[in-house]
């Protein structure tokens, strides 16, 4: 069994014991029957949902934005304005919160932000793991000659 990390370290293990170790150039991995791993940031539209989760479609940003646009005119209730276009009063009401935080007009981390905390955290629980096979492996290797032969 082949492990690819994004960082290009490729282990190799056949059970329990890693029998390769070490970084792979872009040839050995395009090579390999492994899939190339990308660090692109997380695209919620573009992984499909769990199977059995039921989770409504995201709504086009042209049909938030206007949602927002009515909920601050306050020409009527949020409630009545959410009941009209369908969704949730406390879908509209964050809505607009994080609209508020986008523009400025509020204290938080921004859309933007948000995301770039997400990807950052993925990335540091991968290199965690990475870290930790990587002392796993270096233990192994290191034991290695320490077995007596008979």
């Amino acid at each position: 069994m082949e492990f690819a990390f994004p960082s290009g370290l490729l282990l190799i293990s056949m059970g329990f014991m890693f029998h390769k170790l070490g970084p792979i150039s872009d040839d050995e991995l395009r090579d390999s029957e492994l899939a190339p791993v990308s660090r692109t940031p997380y695209d919620e539209e573009a992984i499909p949902p769990r199977k059995g989760a039921r989770v409504p479609a995201p709504h086009p940003a042209e049909f938030r934005q206007r949602a927002i646009e009515l909920g601050r005119e306050r020409a009527k209730p949020v409630a009545e304005i959410a009941k009209d276009l369908g969704i949730s009063e406390s879908c509209l009401r964050n809505w607009i919160y994080q609209a508020d935080i986008d523009d400025g007009h509020r204290e938080g981390l921004s859309t933007d932000e948000r995301k770039e905390l997400v990807a950052l955290r993925r990335e540091n629980r991968v290199l965690r793991m990475e870290k930790e096979i990587l002392g796993k492996a270096a233990a192994f290797f290191a034991n290695e000659g320490n077995y007596k032969t008979k």
